[in-house]
């Protein structure tokens, strides 16, 4: 069993989904958590569920961006090293073209993009993380495929991909590595929002495309840990494909 004793993991989108299925599952390995996300009361729910004595919880809309400085302020102002950093927040906008408006480009580039290139930013000084720290962030496997109705999504998370890459040359010789999933379906509320706005016959399309069927955290929780655990010290400006065989056709 994987242990994640006395290591200090911060988590964003802690508040529902994979960030709080994978908090859950950190915190059975011993990991103390530092967790944030949109929602107060369901932070508060994340952390209910969880038996460390050592975690906490920040609530912050990554999108207001212009505040971020304040959750930095508190994220890194208590004198924790941290171990790992798990970027699971995330926008999944689903609009045509011709519906896109500024606000929405804003708002997927901010919580995409913008809030863990600055959450790196202050993570990678000297006095905020311990050697071989591991920042994984949440892509998808749409950052390098096409699909009408996802510009902005796949763009966004194409430029994760980008700032892996770099990120992990600038950060080796402080002995933090940077790492990406490209995932695809999972059971979630994205995937309840793609039912909703496409055809029968075309979510049976998509489905279909998943070789192994559609996913579950449970699918993609595992390749997170092992990028976060010292099993993967010589792993850094990668990008694992975890989607069911969906990238395959």
């Amino acid at each position: 069993m994987l242990d994640f004793s006395n290591k200090y993991i911060l988590i964003t989108g802690a508040s529902s989904g994979l960030g709080r299925a994978l908090s859950i599952i950190l915190d059975s390995y011993g990991a103390n958590l530092v967790l944030t996300g949109r929602n107060e009361l369901e932070l508060q729910n994340t952390l209910a569920v969880l038996k460390g004595k050592n975690n906490s919880i920040f609530s912050h809309d990554l999108n207001e961006i212009s505040q971020l400085p304040s959750l930095l302020e508190k994220l890194f102002s208590n004198k924790i090293l941290y171990d790992g950093f798990v970027h699971c927040a995330g926008v999944h906008t689903f609009l045509p073209l011709n519906l896109l408006t500024i606000d929405d480009i804003s708002t997927a580039f901010h919580v995409n993009v913008y809030a863990p290139f600055l959450i790196i930013k202050e993570l990678s000084r000297k006095k905020n993380f311990n050697s071989n720290a591991s920042i994984v962030l949440i892509s998808s496997v749409m950052a390098s495929l096409g699909s009408s109705s996802l510009s902005v999504y796949s763009s966004s998370k194409a430029a994760q991909l980008g700032l892996v890459k770099s990120l992990a040359v600038e950060l080796a010789n402080k002995k933090i590595r940077v790492n990406s999933i490209s995932a695809s379906l999972l059971a979630s509320k994205i995937l309840d929002k793609v039912k909703t706005k496409t055809s029968t016959n075309s979510f049976h399309e998509i489905e279909n495309k998943h070789l192994l069927g559609l996913g579950s955290y449970d699918d993609i929780i595992p390749s997170i840990v092992h990028l976060l655990s010292d099993q993967s010290l010589w792993i850094t400006g990668s990008n694992m494909i975890v989607d069911g065989g969906y990238s395959s056709w």
